[in-house]
Order: structure tokens, then C-alpha cells, then sequence
């Protein structure tokens, strides 16, 4: 039982940090459209953007592979 309690609280823990990077790069999204003007800032959101998409992809692995066990 103690085992099982463990893998669950590790798959939610895996499960909130995700939805947190994904938060975090809606963020970046909306400031990208608010600021299309600006190169500079579009090209900073848009390498935050594409590292959150990196994070949480190695992390939607890690959930379908069973990594977290």
C-alpha cells in the first residue's frame, strides 16, 4: 500500500509540474501576440515557449511510460 501511495503522489507531483509549464508558456504566448511588434521579445518568448514544450513533453513521457514508478 505505502508503494502504490508513493507512485501516486509521484505521478501527481509529475502531473502538477506539467500543467504548470503549460501555464508558464500561455503566459509567454500572450505576451508574444501582445508584442508581435517587437522582434527581439518575440524571438525571447518564443525560446521560453519552445523550451516549456520540451519540459513538459519529456514529462508526458515519463507519465505514458510509466517512468515515474
Amino acid at each position: 500500500m505505502q508503494k502504490a501511495r508513493i507512485m501516486t503522489t509521484k505521478k501527481k507531483a509529475l502531473i502538477k509540474k506539467q500543467k504548470s509549464l503549460m501555464q508558464e508558456r500561455a503566459m509567454f504566448e500572450y505576451m508574444q501576440t501582445e508584442h508581435g511588434d517587437d522582434a527581439e521579445f518575440c524571438r525571447y518568448c518564443q525560446h521560453n515557449m519552445d523550451r516549456l514544450d520540451e519540459e513538459a513533453e519529456r514529462i508526458r513521457i515519463d507519465l505514458e511510460m510509466g517512468c515515474w514508478k
